[in-house]
């Protein structure tokens, strides 16, 4: 009786284990082949664990922390949009343009923070355009490679990103944790619809081994 019992969940693990293995493999295949997924997925988990390590970092040491952890989430959102290898041959230079657009776009609306107190809509607003222009406009010089048009786009797309981001993540943090804000998600998609328009107008389909180098 025992070893028909060791039997049957021997081969019950070995069904479990296949099938996982299957799955797996299809994910994998769904990855390399679907930028938007790539772009979707990375955009979504790096800024939000880019702000945990922010606020995590905040935490431990202070106000000190406050510029180190916008570093630390910018190189984070950098890596996973340049590994999602939504454009062929990105560059590496997108982390560290990314990183700087991070820094640079959290400080220019530390004066918009005093418009809170009038009205916290239009902050928002303002703030999310803001530092969507400034991330989407040093993003762009690792796209001087293609045409004017795609560098604006990219940039208008981040302010319109932005402006919708900010609002739908700021004004709701209160009331939802980070991850089940709507913000974030929005975002990804305005960013993915510029980049579905920029892909459109390459010279040549990108085919998976440009993607991946």
């Amino acid at each position: 009786v025992n070893t028909m019992t060791n039997r049957m969940n021997q081969t019950v693990s070995g069904d479990i284990s296949q099938k996982l293995n299957d799955l797996l493999t299809i994910a994998q295949n769904y990855w390399s082949m679907y930028w938007l997924l790539r772009w979707v997925v990375t955009t979504l988990v790096t800024w939000t664990l880019g702000l945990l390590l922010m606020a995590f970092l905040v935490t431990w040491i202070g106000i000190v922390g406050v510029p180190i952890g916008l570093a630390v989430a910018g190189v984070c959102i950098g890596g996973g949009q340049y590994l999602a290898r939504a454009l062929p041959r990105t560059e590496r230079a997108w982390i560290w343009l990314t990183m700087a657009g991070v820094l640079l776009g959290s400080l220019a609306i530390v004066p918009l923070l005093l418009i809170l107190l009038v009205n916290r809509s239009l902050a928002w607003l303002l703030m999310g355009a803001l530092f969507g222009g400034l991330l989407g406009g040093l993003q762009a010089i690792a796209l001087r490679r293609y045409a004017d048009a795609v560098i604006v786009m990219w940039v208008l797309a981040n302010v319109f990103g932005g402006l919708l981001c900010a609002p739908l993540t700021l004004g709701t943090m209160g009331y939802l944790p980070l991850m089940c804000t709507p913000g974030l998600l929005v975002y990804a998609l305005v960013s993915a619809g510029a980049l579905y328009w920029i892909r459109k107008r390459l010279p040549e389909k990108p085919v998976i081994q440009d993607i991946l180098e």
